[in-house]
């Protein structure tokens, strides 16, 4: 016998039982591309073109440049796999890189994609998807990543398991995780890029997310999620066809004038290293069921272990506040900001709830109530006071909770005595607030509405509808002492960390001043201060004036439309609607496009709403039939075009 074989032999079996080798054993494919693609591996999608090889790696062939330069492996593989890929960026025009995991029996498919240029896609993004949202996009999980020029390594987490975390990696960094339901065996890898300006090399798959070098586990960036405020959210469907309060429709950005009010603090958010999302909801419903929509949406994003931190703006620190009160010790927060939240009401919403009438200046609240009292007059006969307390009880939520009403004799009318009451505030959610890190901000030096005085005499149409049971106002009172929407005083959530800016209601959420105080909370840097009282006024605050807002908007059914004004600029069609604010006193240029998979002759109507300085709008409803496929009408601004606000050329 061979003893010292045997003693080697041995030796061996317990150094890989105490040090297993992972450096070869756990990759599945390895592919360099230094001599281009391993014909051997891949194949070329059919209908798309062969990738060149370049110094680094593959690159699109310029030849082609319309072209994706897409190839398949097609394989039996795990699972569970990390996908890693070299990627060398030359300008500010990136590629566009796509992942797909794949089962060819069944279609079903996970995806990870990185939009540079953006063919397909929106540029400078990143998202994640599978088959099953693939027709609703909405429902992909999106971000950003680093465009930097230079190399950068990508890895992706994935797997074909149900409720399994995918991660999308870069350098290290995670730029997004979602948890996907779809569950699949995986036989099929598809890696595609678009765009010549990046090189790819050093393609990777392995098993039990470990390759031939070992990446450091990715530092997990906090997740942060904004809850917008009254009129955040757009849904063409809900607001137009008059749907109810049960209505159960997804709602997305709403991007007025192609703005979105949010995006400078998603933006500030991701420079500081957290991965930011943004709830778009039905901001008619009462509040309870908006918290219990919040609570479906943090699980939909966290791991049982994690945690968030959540920036409420307006009626979302409302939403925020009852998810806490309904979760208690069960909730899955850190840290949370109201931002210009009316913990104690706010006065704007008794013309609102009582009348009908629209005082708030914000333009996604006008524009968003007066979209929905024009339609639901139309559809439905309804008055604006009917449309309101049929379709959005949030605003009861609203009202406020202290003495603001008014007789004539200068003497307030007692909260309690009133018709319209708030059947929600004041909150009950208290120090220690579960464990759960506070802060709540105000604006200041805006004129802002403290008091209404009413009248009890109403005219007979009044109280035909119902208006008014608690006096129609003839007057008003205004205070400097907060944010233009929100008083002061009535922003601070009792108990919390308290800072007041002197900002707007939307500059709270805008500003640079606004967006460090709130990153300087999240990131534990934040100092409190003593809240600001309504009598205790500093007297060299600025006190700022209130801005009057026009605008106009237009909705299609049934086509798609674009805008042009005289200096050229054109407005695309956002989910059926357009809307320009503080719109020019001149003519514009509607053009319409017939939808694809309409038939010819079909009908389509067009709406249009014009709102003015004082308040009030005129709105124009104009049925036509598809003679061709454009069409070209003139829309004229102002009010003394309310009666020929449209005509076709």
């Amino acid at each position: 016998m061979d003893y010292k074989k045997i003693t080697i032999l041995l030796l061996l079996t317990i150094i890989l039982i105490l040090f297993p080798s992972n450096v070869f054993a756990n990759t599945i494919v390895y592919d360099s591309f230094s001599n281009g693609y391993n014909q051997e591996l891949w194949v070329i999608e059919p209908g798309q073109q062969a990738p060149i090889i370049s110094d680094f790696g593959i690159k699109v062939n310029p030849d082609y440049s319309s072209y994706y330069a897409s190839l398949l492996l097609s394989k039996e593989l795990p699972k569970s796999l990390l996908i890693r890929v070299k990627m060398k960026i030359h300008s500010n025009e990136p590629s566009d890189m796509g992942i797909f995991i794949k089962n060819t029996n069944t279609n079903e498919w996970k995806n990870a994609f990185l939009f540079g240029i953006g063919n397909g896609g929106e540029p400078h993004s990143a998202i994640l998807r599978d088959s099953s949202i693939w027709s609703d996009p909405s429902k992909y999980i999106r971000g950003t990543w680093n465009e930097s020029i230079g190399i950068h390594t990508f890895e992706l987490y994935i797997s074909g398991e149900a409720n399994s975390f995918i991660q999308l990696v870069e350098d290290n960094n995670l730029l997004l995780e979602w948890d996907s339901a779809l569950d699949f065996s995986i036989n099929q890898i598809h890696f595609g890029i678009f765009g010549t300006d990046s090189e790819f090399s050093d393609f990777e798959i392995c098993d039990e997310n470990i390759c031939t070098t070992v990446s450091p586990t990715p530092s997990v960036p906090k997740k942060v999620i904004i809850v917008p405020g009254l009129g955040g959210s757009w849904n063409k469907d809900a607001l137009t066809g008059c749907k109810s309060d049960n209505y159960e429709g997804s709602w997305s950005d709403w991007a007025v004038a192609e703005w979105n009010i949010y995006e400078p603090l998603y933006e500030r958010l991701i420079q500081d290293g957290y991965q930011p999302s943004i709830m778009y909801y039905d901001w008619r419903w009462h509040v309870n069921k908006t918290a219990r929509a919040l609570d479906s949406y943090i699980s939909e994003r966290i791991r049982e272990d994690e945690t968030v931190d959540i920036v409420g703006h307006s009626l979302g620190g409302l939403v925020s506040t009852a998810y806490i009160e309904q979760k208690k010790e069960n909730h899955s927060l850190d840290k949370m900001v109201t931002v210009g939240t009316p913990h104690a009401g706010s006065v704007f919403a008794y013309p609102a709830w009582s009348g009908g009438e629209i005082w708030l200046e914000d333009p996604r609240i006008r524009i968003g109530f007066t979209v929905m009292n024009v339609m639901c007059g139309i559809k439905r006969g309804w008055s604006p006071k009917q449309t309101i307390q049929q379709l959005a009880p949030s605003i009861q939520n609203l009202l406020p909770i202290h003495d603001y009403l008014m007789n004539k004799n200068g003497s307030y009318i007692p909260v309690s005595t009133m018709h319209a009451q708030n059947n929600w505030l004041p909150s009950r959610l208290t120090p220690p607030f579960f464990d759960v890190a506070v802060a709540s901000f105000a604006g200041n030096g805006y004129q802002t509405l403290k008091s209404i005085q009413v009248q009890k005499n109403v005219r007979i149409v009044d109280r035909l509808f119902g208006n008014w049971r608690d006096g129609k106002p003839n007057g008003s009172n205004t205070y400097a002492d907060g944010d233009g929407t929100v008083l002061t005083e009535s922003s601070f959530l009792h108990g919390a960390y308290q800072k007041t800016l002197p900002l707007s209601h939307s500059g709270l959420i805008t500003d640079v001043q606004g967006t460090d105080a709130i990153l300087e909370f999240l990131n534990g840097t934040y100092i409190a201060q003593p809240p600001t009282s309504l009598l205790h006024r500093p007297e060299n605050l600025p006190v700022f004036p209130e801005k009057d807002i026009t605008a106009l908007v237009v909705i299609v059914d049934g086509a798609t439309a674009t805008l042009t004004d005289k200096d050229g600029n054109t407005y695309g069609d956002s989910d059926g609607q357009i809307t320009i604010l503080n719109p020019y006193q001149e003519e514009y240029t509607l053009r319409i496009k017939q939808e694809r998979n309409t038939r010819r002759k079909s009908t389509y109507t067009i709406y249009v709403i014009q709102m003015y300085e004082d308040g009030t709008h005129s709105w124009k409803k104009y049925d036509k039939r598809h003679e061709r496929i454009k069409a070209l009408f003139k829309i004229r601004f102002g009010k003394k075009h309310a009666k020929s606000m449209i005509e076709e050329n």
